[in-house]
């Protein structure tokens, strides 16, 4: 919001640009949700310079529909390990954090080495949605993990080498927009259209598919509310299929118990 209307004075703000703001957003295939999210912020804006009188009226600001904006894709564990193998170094590990604990991307690009003591990583409540800090205890594949980015801390420049204070960072940096290496690796490995988000999803239904309570699930996954859990908790057809087997042979071994109850009446119903 800042980079396209920055530069101009909120008198001059119409209808018309915010149009255009809109309609460029959408052009670089973000979804209405994402752009109601700026648009709210700048309509916020608006209202406060009202309130304190610093302004007389707001320009009118379009909400787009969102009805069809709800995302309901996850990550088979192959399907991840085809997208992983195909990205560059830098956002491997990135993606495999938010793989493994379903974590938002922001919230991974903030960590940094003084959220790490050795047994997990802890992130303060000011860098999670919710503001509640979160933490992710390390299993051996995330020790792993976090034993490759201890090796990747030291960063060549100019001036030397440096000690990176972020744990996952793009030569030094901040890992920011990396939107077209995501799509390639996506592209590459035969699951095109995925995106980042699905982590949180996937990583929900991991648990629940492992069989972890919900209540420990939600903490792992820094998710608060139920109705949340529950709207990522995917089912898929092969779910569907293997719920349908079990009922099959629940009913199989209820008939069989029948027989054994009522072999004279039941017999003939069960041939």
């Amino acid at each position: 919001m800042r980079n396209y209307f920055g530069a101009v004075r909120a008198v001059e703000v119409t209808a018309e640009m915010v149009d255009g703001y809109i309609k460029e957003k959408l052009g670089e295939e973000y979804k209405p949700a994402s752009v109601n999210r700026g648009t709210q912020l700048l309509r916020q804006g608006f209202a406060l310079a009202v309130e304190r009188r610093h302004l007389h009226s707001i320009p009118s600001i379009r909400h787009l529909d969102e009805k069809d904006n709800v995302r309901q894709g996850f990550f088979e564990d192959w399907e991840f390990r085809a997208v992983e193998s195909n990205l560059p170094d830098y956002l491997r590990d990135y993606s495999h954090f938010a793989y493994r604990t379903g974590w938002r991307k922001s919230s991974i690009a903030n960590l940094r080495w003084e959220h790490y003591d050795g047994t997990s990583v802890r992130l303060p409540g000011k860098d999670w949605k919710n503001g509640e800090p979160q933490q992710v205890m390390l299993d051996t594949d995330l020790a792993d993990l976090i034993e490759r980015r201890q090796k990747a801390r030291a960063v060549k420049t100019k001036a030397g080498v440096i000690l990176a204070d972020l744990i996952f960072h793009h030569d030094g940096n901040p890992i920011v927009d990396y939107r077209k290496a995501w799509k390639t690796a996506c592209k590459l490995a035969g699951c095109p259209g995925k995106l980042f988000h699905d982590f949180c999803r996937t990583a929900i239904r991991n648990l629940d598919r492992a069989g972890i309570s919900q209540t420990v699930a939600m903490k792992a996954c820094g998710r608060k509310t139920t109705s949340i859990y529950q709207r990522y908790n995917i089912v898929n057809e092969q779910d569907m299929l293997t719920a349908m087997e079990k009922q099959h042979a629940y009913l199989t071994a209820k008939a069989k118990e029948e027989v054994k109850r009522q072999p004279i009446q039941m017999t003939a119903r069960v041939q």
